[in-house]
């Protein structure tokens, strides 16, 4: 995967890591999905989540919610990709 990568690695500070939490946190609350395990690493995320959904859309909104939350504490640009496959 990391040859393919079209951007650079990106690290998480710890302050970026707990915005992750937070923002995985909130969309489970939204989405009324069971959050079993949140742990932001500093260049991935690990989520155990229960959710009668499909897995993909999932993983969508956890990236989606967390970019978002990054970028509104102005931890990132808004041009810079965040997150790769």
């Amino acid at each position: 995967m990391q040859t393919r990568q079209k951007s650079p690695t990106v690290i998480l500070t710890h302050k970026q890591r707990e915005i992750v939490a937070m923002a995985i946190h909130e969309l489970c609350a939204y989405r009324q999905y069971q959050p079993l395990a949140v742990n932001p690493r500093s260049n991935h995320v690990h989520a155990v989540i229960a959710a009668q959904t499909n897995p993909d859309r999932i993983v969508n909104d956890l990236k989606a919610y967390a970019k978002r939350a990054l970028r509104r504490a102005q931890e990132f640009d808004p041009n810079k990709k965040v997150w790769s496959r």
